[in-house]
């Protein structure tokens, strides 16, 4: 998926509802492109059992699960804006889970934590699609357009 150089663009979803939800207008927003790091981590969740997972983490204002994601063929012409993004990215709370164990005695739900010290991390330099906009009483918001995260006072 990732060959050459990058960065690489993600496909934005073009999902406005939070704006919408929180009465901010997309019409009257700029399109810009943010700097972040994509991970793709491995390891194991360790519950009743062990399990491997891998995962694709977007590092952008936080952290954030990417369930599924696609590359732009092209990146747009798009001026930059840095939203923070965290250089020592602990993943253990974002993917521990609670998930279904049945021990014999019915179902019940368990913790599964992910263990850091099994961690592999491959990470990619990114640029994520985003509209930057000023609400009515003159705060900025940015909505990154692939985790679809409302960043307010950026």
């Amino acid at each position: 998926m990732f060959s050459g150089p990058g960065p690489f663009t993600l496909k934005p979803s073009n999902d406005f509802s939070i704006l919408e939800e929180k009465g901010l207008d997309v019409s009257l927003a700029k399109p810009v492109l943010i700097p972040a790091k994509l991970h793709k981590v491995t390891g194991i969740l360790k519950g009743p059992g062990e399990d491997e997972i891998s995962r694709w983490v977007l590092n952008i204002g936080g952290l954030h699960i990417l369930q599924e994601f696609e590359l732009l063929e092209r990146s747009p012409m798009l001026n930059h804006v840095n939203l923070e993004i965290d250089t020592k990215p602990d993943f253990s709370e974002l993917l521990s889970e609670r998930r279904s164990h049945s021990d014999g005695m019915g179902d019940l739900l368990r913790w599964w934590t992910f263990d850091s010290e099994t961690a592999t991390v491959e990470t990619y330099e990114v640029l994520v699609p985003a509209h930057s906009g000023i609400d009515a009483t003159g705060a900025e918001w940015i909505l990154d357009g692939v985790s679809n995260k409302l960043h307010m006072n950026y």
